[in-house]
């Protein structure tokens, strides 16, 4: 059966028509459902009374009228809808308004648990104005089609991927552009971006950056750590390093043998995700599976990097995640990166050293960036191995 209730909040909590993805058990493509405000209250049917479908499908909601949007193959199972949608309704979506109101305590202690438990949560009434990210998704996929679409398709035909028949482990099918910000920013150096692109981004950044210093002193809060100790920990002598890594995925013939972005951890700070709500994608690892990470409309989507995982001590952890390639559909997602400064010292906070002893290193942020560089899509625990080694020997890697 349909969890009424889940949709019920999530539809208060958003503006226009909210959306759930779950991708089937039985299949590696998406199936999305898409519900009207006023549909919520007024759905008599099941989702088990339809097929699982070998690709995309899109089932339009509006009280008693069901219209299926393309013509797929039918499978012969029916959906189970209660263990589908298990780990999508325990995905930590976090309402900030909350924090400023009586339910702040329960709030934060849903920050607490998404951070030990899943390094990623999802926030929903985070400040950003509803017209500011469409504006952003408008320009960033018109700048696609007219700037890298082309360019995309010529990579493809020149490197042959077009007709691959065995996986290919050493690149990714995505398309991607860096804006950085601090502590320069480089936005009139990118070609093809226009002034209004430019303007855009620029106010869009600043109000990224904006929301992950909260964010830092929430999760100071949770830790017991003085108020800015996060911020205060990024600082080098120049400030932190904040950037943004402009992506599309393009469709894709072959997702089975090549992944839009293969799995890894993030090396920095704490990332905010604004991710596209209609084409899926994005995976995170949890307890040996992997699990998607649920397209909203005007979502902020956050996890943490390695860097927070070595100042918390392994209280918080990063995880892998990954994008998976999709055969129809480009999916944009502009992510971007609240790190430390290039000679940020990192090392665990005294506090939580006391408390767990000392398990993780200490070294100058950009030594850990030189390193993760050749190893980024392996497991972290030999980096932190590796600037271990370093530290006691007192070299550099």
């Amino acid at each position: 059966m349909i969890n009424y209730r889940l949709l019920h909040q999530e539809a208060l909590v958003m503006s226009g028509r909210p959306r759930i993805s779950q991708r089937s058990s039985f299949s590696s493509f998406p199936i999305f459902y898409y519900f009207t405000k006023d549909c919520l209250t007024n759905m008599s049917w099941k989702i088990s009374e339809f097929p699982i479908y070998r690709k995309p499908i899109i089932l339009h909601c509006s009280y008693n009228v069901i219209k299926q949007i393309d013509t797929l193959q039918r499978r012969e199972e029916e959906i189970n809808i209660t263990s589908i949608n298990k780990e999508m309704e325990n995905f930590p979506l976090i309402n900030m308004a909350k924090l400023n109101g009586e339910e702040r305590g329960a709030t934060m202690e849903k920050i607490k648990d998404a951070c030990e438990n899943w390094g990623f949560f999802e926030l929903v009434n985070h400040g950003i104005s509803h017209e500011l990210l469409d504006t952003v998704e408008r320009v960033t996929k018109s700048h696609y089609k007219k700037s890298m679409e082309e360019r995309f398709k010529e990579m493809v035909a020149e490197k042959a991927l077009e007709g691959v028949t065995t996986e290919v482990n050493n690149m990714d099918w995505e398309t991607t552009f860096f804006l950085r910000h601090l502590p320069t920013s480089n936005i009139s150096e990118i070609p093809d971006l226009d002034d209004e692109y430019k303007k855009l981004m620029k106010d869009f950044a600043g109000k990224l950056e904006k929301l992950a210093e909260e964010l830092l002193d929430l999760l100071c809060e949770n830790l017991g750590l003085e108020k800015g100790y996060l911020k205060k920990a990024f600082n080098g002598s120049k400030g932190p390093n904040f950037g943004t890594k402009v992506s599309n995925y393009p469709p894709c013939p072959t997702p089975d043998l090549i992944k839009g972005l293969r799995a890894h951890t993030d090396a920095g700070g704490i990332i905010l995700l604004f991710q596209d709500d209609k084409v899926s994608g994005l995976q995170l690892l949890k307890d040996g599976d992997w699990i998607d990470v649920p397209p909203m409309r005007h979502s902020i989507v956050i996890n943490l990097g390695d860097q927070i995982e070595v100042i918390t001590n392994g209280r918080y952890k990063s995880v892998m995640h990954r994008v998976i390639a999709q055969t129809d559909g480009t999916r944009m997602s502009i992510a971007s990166f609240y790190n430390p400064g290039n000679d940020a010292v990192i090392y665990p906070a005294e506090i939580l050293r006391e408390k767990e002893g000392e398990v993780y290193p200490k070294f100058v942020f950009d030594d850990y960036m030189k390193l993760y560089a050749g190893f980024k899509f392996q497991a972290k625990e030999p980096r932190f191995e590796a600037m271990k080694a370093a530290e006691a020997g007192d070299v550099k890697c």
